[in-house]
């Protein structure tokens, strides 16, 4: 498996719900649990990507706000992983011991298939909970495209709470820009509009 260069921002798309609790608490907590290959464990975290339009909500559902998290403020362990092969991983063991019947088998099958194929990792997988503190900025899609719709205003308000810079994403398509753009865009973005240092 294939891991690409680390560039120092990642991007996590969540509901405007968790982020006014995120707002609130001071904390993200994990709400997802992957089973590690590697390491032959369940892993209670948060599923974060280097490419934020890689992961961006369907064409036919609001938009969501997309928390900008910087990789170098979290203490907790970070998991490069292949999100495909973790999620049918994952689900599979689920199924298994919910039958009563081993994983051996099912593990073996990833060893066998990783034989096969070619993959890259496209997920950085953060165990354990996020503090507010390692969010740098929020990014947003607009519904409207106006900046007037009440899903904009509700984001822009906890932006405003949290004392985060907003950046705009309407328009980005997988690409454009790329992984290693965004690290420039935020930074850029940062320095006009805080005192945050990167």
């Amino acid at each position: 498996m294939t891991t690409l260069p680390d560039n120092r921002y990642l991007f996590h798309w969540t509901s405007i719900e968790r982020l006014q609790r995120l707002a609130k608490s001071g904390v993200m907590k994990p709400y997802w649990t992957h089973y590690l290959f590697d390491e032959k464990r369940d892993v209670k975290g948060t599923s974060t990507c280097q490419e934020p339009m890689l992961w961006h909500p369907d064409e036919e559902l609001h938009r969501e706000p997309c928390l900008i998290i910087d990789r170098s403020t979290i203490e907790a362990p970070l998991h490069d992983l292949e999100s495909g092969e973790t999620y049918h991983l994952t689900k599979a063991i689920r199924n298994a011991r919910k039958a009563g019947k081993p994983i051996e088998p099912i593990l073996e099958s990833v060893v066998q298939a990783r034989k096969r194929t070619h993959s890259t990792t496209d997920e950085v997988f953060i165990e354990g909970p996020i503090s507010k503190d390692s969010v740098v900025a929020i990014g947003f899609q607009d519904d409207d495209l106006d900046h007037t719709g009440e899903r904009f205003a509700a984001i822009k308000a906890i932006a405003e709470a949290m004392n985060l810079p907003l950046l705009d994403m309407t328009g980005w398509e997988i690409g454009a820009p790329g992984f290693r753009e965004t690290d420039e865009i935020v930074d850029e973005l940062i320095g006009r509009t805080s005192n945050y240092k990167p």
